[in-house]
């Protein structure tokens, strides 16, 4: 596939892994660098947390968060070193501090930004959840402020990551909230892209609808180029594909706030579902997760498709 977009050249080449082939590049790593491979912390669940989700690596220590466990079984901000010594940062709470964090970004003077997908706001609740998200920053003293609390309208519900812009100012994705008629989200919506000011502002970016002129709905990810353009990619989206509400799309938000569609998932070889977080290298490609899809014979306890142990490129 060929798209003409300005920073992350697509027509160079995408790259999509399934969850399988993570798995198989894992194990594939083990075998020629077993002798070195090392488990730096196995996690208990009370107090330093469980389900970890991405890292951050400043300096040689990592910085990461869990989605659940900590003191008050909300998740947890922690910090690991080389050797391996963990150190909870913070407990999340599940009240007005947010629930179930994912993901860090750091600015250029060493603080971390985060969302949780819920806590915050009690009085929003999609699905029997307690609250819609917060954004957080959490300083190197430990300390976490909330700069932005969800409604579930039109600002959104349930942030999946920020990324940190040149000037401070925070972007991210929320996979629901926004249009609250857009079919999809059952009511809920079908999420937004925002951009958060160093003085706490939310504005939205764009708002997902139904339909949508990307394809897609309910977005995941999302990731800044090195000229500040905006990429993403949502769960929903193509609903001709055989995964209920469609197999996903990958998008790029302009400055001027209209968004433009780069690829719709089939639920083929191409994948499906795609899931996490974006990455671009040095050269501006765009690296991403499809949950699903790949080889269409393989069925799981689930009877859904999985993913092969392939490395699919879109040129």
């Amino acid at each position: 596939m060929r798209q003409q977009t300005s920073g992350i050249r697509l027509r160079t080449q995408i790259a999509l892994l399934t969850l399988a082939t993570l798995l198989g590049l894992t194990m594939t790593s083990v075998s020629a660098w077993g002798q070195t491979f090392k488990v730096l912390h196995a996690f208990t669940g009370s107090p330093d947390g469980m389900q970890p989700t991405a890292l951050l690596e400043v300096n040689g220590t990592l910085y990461g968060t869990t989605l659940f466990g900590g003191r008050y079984g909300f998740g947890t901000i922690y910090k690991l070193s080389s050797q391996g010594k963990e150190s909870v940062l913070y407990s999340f709470t599940g009240g007005k501090d947010g629930a179930n964090p994912s993901g860090l970004a750091q600015d250029n003077k060493g603080n971390a930004y985060g969302v949780t997908q819920n806590g915050g706001d009690s009085s929003c609740s999609i699905n029997g959840s307690k609250g819609c998200g917060v954004i957080f920053k959490a300083s190197s003293n430990s300390k976490l402020t909330v700069l932005h609390t969800f409604s579930g309208g039109m600002d959104g519900a349930w942030p999946q990551q920020v990324v940190v812009g040149p000037s401070g100012d925070l972007y991210g994705v929320a996979e629901l909230g926004g249009d609250l008629g857009c079919g999809f989200g059952m009511g809920y919506g079908c999420g937004v892209v925002f951009k958060l000011d160093a003085g706490g502002n939310e504005t939205v970016l764009y708002t997902f609808s139904n339909p949508d002129p990307t394809g897609g709905e309910l977005p995941i990810g999302l990731i800044m180029d090195s000229a500040g353009n905006l990429f993403g990619a949502t769960a929903g989206g193509n609903t001709s594909c055989n995964f209920g509400f469609g197999c996903g799309v990958l998008f790029e938000i302009k400055r001027s706030g209209t968004a433009v569609p780069l690829y719709t998932f089939t639920g083929g070889v191409d994948g499906a579902l795609p899931n996490g977080s974006l990455l671009v290298d040095p050269e501006d490609n765009l690296y991403g997760a499809a949950f699903a899809g790949g080889d269409l014979t393989c069925v799981g306890l689930t009877r859904r498709r999985k993913g092969i142990a392939q490395l699919q490129w879109f040129d």
